[in-house]
């Protein structure tokens, strides 16, 4: 098994006044050859929107947008005629396909939206565009793994156009998960949402307020443990 941390302050970071924004990968003005994507996985952007403002009409294409409010109310619209908000307990996905013409911002006139987006290379171009938003229980990821996206058409969770697994997790220090790959071909990201945990049988390998744990060639469960409460998410998806 191969590890790779791409610690938190080594990300890009960006502030527009209406938006602070760090970036795992290739965005915008930032450029790193070697944080071109990981597998499938070609934006993580952990973002602060202010109060009343967001993302004006923009198109996108052949992409698997993933949104995540972390805290606070997102706003979001496009030309299939969606009109919705999204809270910190919900996730939307966004199958852009053949092209989308969305906005999305912060539903606030007073408190900030924290928001990771995430896009994802689609495993078929050119499909319909297709939005989901679901509302996930936060009880049902104490201890144990919740699945929120996946390739499979699951009740319950989102449908995401690739071979792809996303999932939530929050572990009370001290506390561990085993890990099994979906795909066993595919790689893994864990995002470190909040605290702080280490693989386990290697205590070099340890991660902190949003780092990410980038794994290959894995062999085996992936074993995870809390050094701190830690609330981490999952990406399990193909190499290329």
């Amino acid at each position: 098994m191969r590890i790779n941390i791409h610690k938190s302050n080594d990300r890009a970071f960006a502030d527009y006044g209406w938006l602070k924004t760090r970036h795992s990968f290739n965005f915008a003005d930032y450029f790193n050859p070697m944080r071109e994507r990981f597998g499938v996985i070609r934006v993580l952007n952990d973002e602060i929107i202010e109060p009343g403002c967001g993302f004006d009409i923009h198109e996108q294409k052949n992409l698997e947008i993933l949104l995540l409010p972390l805290n606070g109310e997102l706003k979001y619209q496009d030309q299939t005629g969606t009109n919705t908000t999204v809270g910190h307990d919900e996730a939307l996905i966004i199958s852009a396909g053949v092209g989308i013409i969305h906005a999305f911002g912060n539903n606030s006139e007073s408190l900030p939206l924290e928001v990771l987006q995430i896009w994802l290379f689609p495993k078929v171009k050119d499909i319909e565009p297709r939005i989901q938003c679901l509302q996930f229980n936060a009880r049902e990821r104490k201890g144990k793994l919740q699945l929120i996206a996946s390739t499979e058409i699951i009740s319950d969770v989102l449908w995401i156009n690739q071979y792809a697994w996303i999932s939530r997790i929050e572990l009370k220090k001290n506390q561990s998960y085993k890990y099994s790959l979906h795909k066993v071909s595919n790689v893994v990201l864990i995002f470190v949402i909040e605290g702080s945990i280490q693989l386990m049988g290697d205590r070099d390998m340890v991660g902190y307020h949003r780092d990410s744990l980038e794994i290959t060639e894995i062999d085996g469960p992936i074993e995870i443990l809390a050094s701190l409460d830690a609330n981490l998410l999952i990406f399990d998806v193909p190499i290329d």
